[in-house]
């Protein structure tokens, strides 16, 4: 097993070890294939981690509590968990990181908040999308993650960054609501 690190871990750190650059350290898509030179990662991040499957299987631990991630699963991790990740060669997946930062710097978010409750530091939530959801949802990150990669320093690029970000987010809120299956494991709940 190969540690990133097991204390907090910044967005940043992370691409940088991934030798990724972009502008925003705040938010960042990656897609498995930046992960690929690892079979397991094991850090504690100081960020919200959404992680989409869109094939095969993805292990994940989460301060010592295993999931089992298949296809159409969304699984949201918040900051400050310790998170194993054991990627398998079959596995495609995307990872939205993001910081709490990044959200309080969001007038939309700020006005919204609390109607998004796997925004909150305690929950883990998972939920499974139907049919071609999880082709839609990659289809709304693949210009998020273009813009991410053009690594402007121009406020109208990072201004659609926070839009195309806003707009994944509402429809993973609205997937969510969908979902009478989805699961919320509180902190408490995971001994």
């Amino acid at each position: 097993m190969r540690d990133i690190n097991t204390d907090f871990f910044q967005i940043a750190q992370i691409l940088n070890h991934l030798g990724l650059k972009q502008n925003l350290k705040n938010l960042a898509v990656l897609f498995k294939s930046n992960l690929e030179q690892y079979e397991v990662l094991s850090f504690r991040p100081d960020h919200f981690s959404i992680l989409i499957i869109k094939k095969g299987q993805l292990d994940v631990k989460v301060n010592s509590t295993d999931y089992k991630l298949t296809k159409n699963n969304i699984f949201i991790i918040p900051p400050g968990k310790n998170l194993e990740l054991n990627v398998r060669k079959d596995v495609q997946y995307y990872a939205v990181l993001f910081t709490e930062k990044y959200i309080n710097n969001s007038v939309f978010f700020q006005k919204h908040f609390k109607l998004y409750p796997f925004f909150n530091h305690e929950i883990l939530s998972s939920f499974k999308l139907k049919g071609d959801e999880v082709l839609f949802m990659i289809s709304l990150l693949r210009p998020l993650q273009a813009k991410l990669a053009e690594n402007s320093n121009k406020k109208e690029d990072q201004n659609i960054c926070e839009l195309l970000f806003q707009i994944f987010i509402m429809q993973l809120m609205a997937y969510f609501n969908m979902d009478d299956q989805h699961l919320s494991i509180n902190k408490n709940d995971q001994k």
